[in-house]
């Protein structure tokens, strides 16, 4: 370990570290922090002993090694205290970036506030739950500052603004602050400003079932885009192909899906089997079942993770072809496999009452009541376990209401949507760990 001259400064000082603790992965946008300079070479005022202790940081990060990273990166405090304090921002941010994935917001806090980032205190304020202090934050940037903030400061705190609404489920305002940040953007600040803000409120529609609003959304996004000559997006082309799904057009969604699949590149093909099942899906919805089997059967030679929801899935639509020796084989097999208790409740719940229906085509009375009994079972656990409230989960309930009417399970599609308006109804805040898709 290093030994420093020069003290470590008071106001970056770490408390104890908490040993063992990794660095969590974060799915939100926001929460991702990436420095101009990562290597530092570049900097003004470089030193060769920061470099060392900063590259000896980055390297215990990548490698998830908490209590390394934070004792490199005091150490390069400490040396650029003393010897190069133009060095002394990119240090603190990026112990500020170290607390905020260990979860350890009071600290990640303190640093912002030290270097008056708003966009990032304001975010780590709402991971703690204080909405109040982040919107008291973005409103000085939108507002008081309003008169000295360059226009593309304003935007973004403004934009970030809206989302804190968003999240908080204050719609109207989220709305009206979305377009208030798509105003303020210049054409100097470049197009992506207003995409982004764009595809947030194409967000905020879907979220209140608002769903042709949010395809209008999407696709201004879409011809800002060509306007300023920006490839086509794989990841926006999906929400739209999502959102006319929703909406029963299913001809147009398998053609934003297709028309995905062929923008995907070497490193995003993993996302491949997810689109193949989605054309299977609707496939079966409009009655094409062996053209729906096939793509499941493709799907599910490429997935990674559980196979055995792809695989009720392919019972499900030999049971629909009237395939019912093949479809009995295929659900006794999906029931029997390990995956099968790791398998969301609901989707659980529409395999038994489809099995169910099966059995009693084919004389098996018992089994069906038993299958029936086992499906009731699992939705009335699903209602009584909490949900996380946040508009990730109503897009969630969304489409699995959805899916569990492409499956003809009518009364527990009615259900989830009962709990997905109820949800909708309480103005729900933000989890602090993001969640996993349903």
């Amino acid at each position: 370990m290093p030994t420093c001259r020069g003290p470590i400064p008071t106001r970056i000082r770490s408390s104890p570290t908490r040993g063992g603790q990794g660095v969590r992965v974060a799915a939100r946008k926001e929460c991702s922090v990436v420095d101009e300079h990562e290597t530092g070479a570049e900097l003004p005022g470089s030193n060769p002993l920061w470099q060392k202790f900063w590259a000896r940081a980055q390297g215990a990060l990548q490698r998830s090694d908490v209590i390394k990273a934070e004792y490199w990166l005091l150490a390069a405090a400490g040396v650029a205290s003393e010897r190069c304090p133009a060095l002394m921002p990119v240090t603190t941010r990026r112990l500020a970036y170290l607390y905020r994935k260990s979860d350890r917001l009071e600290e990640a806090e303190r640093l912002y506030r030290v270097l008056g980032d708003a966009e990032a205190l304001a975010d780590v304020l709402e991971e703690k739950g204080d909405l109040a202090a982040a919107e008291a934050v973005l409103q000085d940037v939108v507002t008081r500052q309003g008169t000295t903030a360059p226009s593309r400061v304003r935007a973004k705190a403004t934009l970030q603004l809206a989302r804190l609404y968003h999240h908080a489920g204050r719609y109207v305002e989220a709305q009206d602050t979305y377009q208030r940040a798509i105003a303020t953007f210049e054409p100097a600040d470049g197009p992506w400003g207003p995409v982004e803000a764009l595809g947030a409120l194409a967000l905020a529609y879907q979220d209140q079932g608002r769903y042709r609003e949010a395809e209008e959304m999407l696709c201004k996004a879409a011809r800002r885009k060509q306007g300023a000559g920006i490839a086509e997006s794989w990841s926006e082309t999906a929400h739209l192909a999502e959102l006319c799904e929703l909406q029963g057009r299913l001809d147009e969604a398998e053609g934003h899906y297709l028309r995905c699949m062929s923008l995907l590149e070497d490193a995003q093909k993993v996302f491949l089997p997810r689109y193949l099942h989605a054309l299977a899906r609707l496939a079966e919805a409009r009655g094409a079942y062996d053209e729906a089997e096939g793509l499941y059967q493709e799907a599910l030679d490429s997935w990674v993770g559980n196979r055995t929801p792809l695989r009720l899935d392919v019972a499900r639509v030999l049971a629909r072809a009237a395939r019912d020796a093949e479809a009995l084989s295929a659900y006794e097999g999906a029931f029997q496999d390990a995956g099968f208790e790791h398998v969301a409740e609901t989707v659980r719940a529409a395999a038994c009452q489809s099995f169910a229906l099966l059995c009693r085509r084919q004389d098996r009375p018992a089994q069906a009541d038993s299958l029936e009994h086992q499906a009731e079972a699992l939705m009335q656990a699903w209602e009584q376990a909490p949900l996380a409230e946040h508009p990730d989960q109503a897009r969630a309930l969304d489409r699995l209401a959805a899916w569990l009417r492409a499956q003809d399970c009518n009364t527990l599609a009615d259900r989830v949507e009962t709990r997905c308006q109820t949800m909708r109804a309480r103005h729900p805040g933000r989890p602090r760990y993001p969640l996993a898709s349903l």
